[in-house]
C-alpha cells in the first residue's frame, strides 16, 4: 500500500502519525532570527519528518524492486541446476541466486 500511495498523501499520513499522534517530530511553530546558528537549527529540525517520509517511500521501492528481482531469478536455469545437483536450498539462495 505504501509503495502505490503518492508521496504527498504518504507525507500527511506520516505528519498525522508522527506529529499530531504521537509528537515525535516538529509540526509548527516559528524559527529563531535570521542568520544565527539556532535559525539553521531550527530548520534542520523541521527537514527531519518529510525527508523520513521521503526515504521511506524510496525504501519501499527498492523492496519491492528487489523482492520482484528475486521472485524471477528462482525460476532461472542456473538455479534449477543447483538444485538437481544437490545444493542445499539455503546455498542456492546465497550464492547462486543473489549473485
Amino acid at each position: 500500500m505504501a509503495f502505490a500511495t503518492p508521496l504527498f498523501i504518504f507525507a500527511l499520513i506520516v505528519l498525522f502519525i508522527f506529529g499530531f499522534t504521537i509528537q515525535w517530530f516538529l509540526i509548527g511553530g516559528s524559527v529563531s532570527e535570521k542568520g544565527t546558528l539556532g535559525y539553521v537549527l531550527s530548520k534542520a529540525e523541521y527537514l527531519v519528518m518529510p525527508t523520513f517520509a521521503g526515504a521511506l517511500i524510496a525504501t519501499f521501492g527498492t523492496i519491492q524492486y528487489l523482492r520482484n528481482e528475486i521472485i524471477d531469478t528462482k525460476i532461472k536455469d542456473f538455479v534449477k541446476t543447483a538444485r538437481s545437483k544437490g545444493v542445499p536450498e539455503r546455498k542456492v539462495y546465497t550464492h547462486s541466486a543473489i549473485h
